[in-house]
């Protein structure tokens, strides 16, 4: 699935209707252990709002506006998600940005010394 960076109406429509029906397709198969409909931040889309020309209130406003709606559109298929399998753990953006409707908590690290 693509990971556009806005999350727009036509988006938000196509990507629901996209993630059911491969929830659908695959609840029965066995090696399934969890659904992840997102992967890290940039599998999240924004809000398209942009702050490159506004002054700094109005960006950091802006980026919460973007999380806000990001955090809305995370929920929202986590619990379609459980809706249409309840047998299943749900991440719901993994390695990164989280919200409650997770049931596992992933962090990647990325650090370059081990």
């Amino acid at each position: 699935m693509p990971s556009p960076r806005s999350t727009m109406g036509a988006f938000v429509s196509h990507f629901v209707k996209e993630w059911s029906e491969i929830v659908r397709r695959d609840a029965n198969h066995p090696s399934i252990i969890a659904w992840v409909p997102f992967n890290e931040a940039w599998g999240v889309p924004d809000t398209g709002l942009r702050t490159s020309s506004l002054s700094r209130l109005t960006a950091r406003r802006n980026a919460l506006a973007r999380r806000r709606a990001q955090t809305q559109l995370l929920r929202h298929v986590c619990a379609l998600t459980r809706r249409l399998d309840r047998t299943r753990l749900i991440v719901d953006a993994d390695g990164y940005f989280h919200t409650n409707s997770t049931d596992l908590m992933t962090l990647h690290n990325y650090a370059k010394t081990g």
